[in-house]
Parts: structure tokens; sequence; C-alpha cells
């Protein structure tokens, strides 16, 4: 198993100056089980909403593929191994999406993070049209895997986009 090719999660212009927006892509290797991010910019303000954009070039996998979040407490949090998630200084907050990029994989999907929700999470693909909506507690960042449900995942470049209210 090779590592998969992640980028540093860079901040964006969106032409608003009253929006924050981050980026990150993952090109994920096929011989993988698992692809994740680095954890999430120190300049996302975690104590606020935000929203998290999800596309692949490509399906990631032969069947459905669980994109879940992590959350870290530390500034040396980190995900790391190929075949199994190994989490460091991190928690496993839960399923972002049941299905990120299998039945629909190079449509994009957002998803609305809020630590202050009083909304019940909607995590299923097949859910989309009510929006995708997760509660998610405070942390100093974050971090994204994706799981193969089928053995390993298929070769994708994977971008993960994040947006912010200032």
């Amino acid at each position: 198993m090779a590592a998969n090719t992640l980028s540093a999660w860079t901040q964006k212009k969106t032409g608003d100056d009253k929006l924050k927006m981050f980026q990150c892509t993952c090109l994920i290797d096929t011989a993988n089980v698992v692809a994740w991010t680095y954890r999430t910019p120190s300049l996302l303000d975690t104590s606020k909403p935000w929203t998290l954009i999800f596309s692949a070039d490509t399906a990631t996998d032969t069947q459905a593929t669980p994109l879940t979040i992590y959350g870290g407490y530390t500034t040396s949090s980190a995900i790391t191994g190929t075949a199994a998630v190994t989490a460091s200084n991190c928690v496993l907050i839960g399923t972002v999406i049941d299905d990120c990029c299998y039945t629909t994989p190079t449509v994009a999907k957002a998803v609305a993070f809020d630590p202050n929700s009083a909304v019940a999470d909607v995590v299923t693909v097949a859910a989309v049209a009510t929006g995708l909506k997760m509660k998610i507690p405070a942390m100093a960042n974050y971090l994204f895997v994706i799981t193969a449900g089928s053995g390993t995942l298929l070769g994708a470049t994977v971008t993960f986009t994040i947006v912010q209210h200032d």
C-alpha cells in the first residue's frame, strides 16, 4: 500500500470579505483502505457554523463509501494509516455522509456543521434533498476520513472545501 498524496489546507479568495474558504485535496492510492485529510486550519472558528463541500472526480469505491469526521484536541492532531486509521490526539465524532462517492460520485455534496444545532443530524445520501447537516462539538480542529466499503478504495482525486462566514 502506498501513501495517499495530500495537500495542506490553503486559504482561498472568495471575493466576499465576510467569507473564509479553505481547501485541500487528496489523491487516493488504489491499494488503500482509508484516505484522510490533515487537520483543518487554525483560522477555522470551530465555535461557529461552517460548511464542508466534498467532491471527487470519480467513484472512490464499488459500493457505499462513508466519510467520517474526527475531532482534534491539540495542535498536533493527526490521522495516519493506509489499511486502517491510526488517530493521534483526536477522537471519532461520527459519520458525515454514509455514501460520499459511489451512488453519485461526481456530484459535490455540502454538509452544514454547527456546534449549536438543535436539529437532528442528516447523514444519508438518500436524504440529501433535505440538506446534510451534523451537530459537532467545538474542537481544536477536525480531520476527515474516507473508508472503503469493499476492500480497497479506487484511485480518485477528492477535494475538501470549507466555507465559513466571518
